[in-house]
């Protein structure tokens, strides 16, 4: 399932009380309402692996590509 997910790169996790988030700009996506390129933040997370290189929403999977600034905030 991963290996066709979309990439998400230059991202970073966003922390709302309970809910996790990821954005960043995605490449690969089917929906065509995100042009590839375009930055984007995803539902709610449901498993993150960041050291696996993967995050689940609801919507789907998707493949964690480079940190925002290289993991330096």
């Amino acid at each position: 399932m991963m290996q066709k997910a979309p990439i998400i790169e230059d991202y970073e996790v966003l922390v709302d009380g309970e809910d996790w988030h990821v954005r960043g700009v995605l490449h690969g996506g089917a929906d065509p309402r995100f042009k590839d390129g375009a930055r984007i933040t995803t539902g709610v997370i449901q498993a993150y692996d960041e050291a696996e290189g993967w995050a689940i929403s609801y919507h789907g999977g998707y493949r964690l590509g480079a940190p925002l600034n290289g993991g330096n905030t």
